[in-house]
């Protein structure tokens, strides 16, 4: 995550955290099983998150496939 923030610029303007043992999402409900279709674990559901002066004001999460709520359209016209 720190390389890309390097590499796209972000500077302190956002924060890219990484979940690598997947308390936050299981925290929040944001994980699915997809060990039946062989991707071997719990993963977590493809989301964006907004949050403001630690204030959540959007979040997108994705319920069929493809990208749509959680993407760049969807989160900048929350800004």
């Amino acid at each position: 995550m720190d390389a890309w923030g390097k590499w796209t610029k972000t500077n302190d303007k956002i924060i890219l955290a990484a979940d690598g043992n997947g308390e936050f999402v299981t925290a929040t409900g944001l994980v699915q099983d997809l060990t039946k279709i062989g991707f071997g674990a719990v993963r977590s559901k493809r989301f964006a998150l907004v949050a403001d002066d630690l204030k959540v004001t959007y979040i997108g999460v994705e319920t069929a496939s493809g990208v749509s709520v959680s993407g760049a359209d969807a989160v900048l016209a929350a800004l």
